[in-house]
């Protein structure tokens, strides 16, 4: 009864049923958190991979006693699959995900108010990546027919932000690697610069990160008690009916249409240009540009690199068992 038991554990009929149902319920965890149907995250992560886990090291030991392995290949497939699943773990609990706007001559250090987001919570200082500054000197977008359909995006950077002595390019598709983390572009948009002016001094002058971009859309910022709504035009002029558009997605005389209320009353409504100015009450708002900006994501995965060698490693073993059985032919 026991050698029956210690048989089958060990068993290659196990092995490759337990490699069967590896890809089984990652797919349906996928199906569960499309439904909306997701269990508490032991439930829904650890608990699947720690029962998939124990089985296989089960396999693994017994088939040590039942299979004796007179191939060494397939002690080297059992020895990739316990490295994968171990890179897993890492990846799991060590992950780093998030994302950063950066501007166009814009710098980046690192710091957690940089992010826009990211996965590590009140982790930060342990799992976020600490030497992956950086200085954005260009960006590059290329549009079709000066249509929001982008054929390129590609952000040059310089680092360390210290000396400058590496340049490399950010594109949609990867970027370089910097202090253990990789890099890409994830989003593109163009801020307004303006400066603002109350009673003679200035009270703002800087980029305003609202959401005006791409063209047509409207944000809107509380200043004092002012509700400033802005729309962007890059490469501005006036359409058939006399209403503002832009010509491309480009920077090309740009414009601000700008509607100030206050409370609740419209005060001011209408286009500027760059270096146009238009006062009210005791304010004065000068539109003086428009700077571009990219989304930088932002990953780096400690156990990537397990999961890759435990593939190598399986695929290595698949090429001695195949070598074995034509030396046996």
């Amino acid at each position: 009864m026991v050698k029956n038991i210690i048989d089958y554990l060990g068993s290659k009929r196990l092995t490759l049923t337990i490699l069967k149902t590896g890809p089984i319920v990652p797919a349906i965890l996928t199906i569960l958190w499309i439904l909306d149907l997701r269990p508490p995250t032991f439930y829904m992560v650890w608990a699947p991979l720690m029962a998939w886990g124990i089985a296989f090291l089960v396999n693994l030991v017994a088939s040590l006693f039942v299979q004796h392995y007179v191939h060494r290949a397939n002690l080297l497939f059992h020895v990739s699959f316990v490295i994968v699943a171990t890179g897993i773990v890492v990846s799991l609990l060590y992950r780093f995900e998030g994302e950063a706007i950066v501007v166009e001559d814009g710098l980046f250090m690192g710091e957690e108010a940089e992010y826009v987001r990211h996965n590590a919570g009140r982790f930060f200082n342990t799992l976020a990546p600490r030497d992956v500054g950086f200085h954005v000197e260009r960006i590059e977008p290329v549009f079709w027919q000066n249509r929001l359909y982008f054929t390129g995006l590609k952000a040059t950077i310089r680092y360390p932000p210290a000396t400058g002595s590496t340049t490399a390019g950010i594109e949609l598709n990867g970027g370089p690697t910097i202090g253990g983390a990789r890099l890409r572009l994830t989003g593109y948009g163009i801020f307004p610069e303006v400066v603002l002016e109350e009673g003679g001094r200035v009270v703002l002058k800087d980029l305003l990160m609202v959401g005006v971009f791409p063209p047509g859309n409207e944000d809107h910022i509380m200043l004092k008690n002012y509700r400033m709504y802005m729309r962007l035009y890059p490469d501005y002029h006036m359409d058939e009916r006399g209403k503002p558009s832009t010509r491309s997605m480009y920077i090309r005389g740009p414009a601000l249409f700008v509607r100030v209320e206050w409370l609740y009353n419209t005060i001011y409504s209408g286009v500027l240009r760059q270096g146009e100015s238009v006062g009210f009450m005791d304010m004065k708002l000068t539109f003086t540009g428009a700077r571009r900006f990219v989304m930088v994501g932002i990953v780096k995965d400690p156990g990537e690199w397990l999961v890759f060698t435990g593939f190598l490693i399986a695929g290595a073993s698949l090429l001695l068992r195949l070598k074995g059985r034509s030396r046996k032919g």
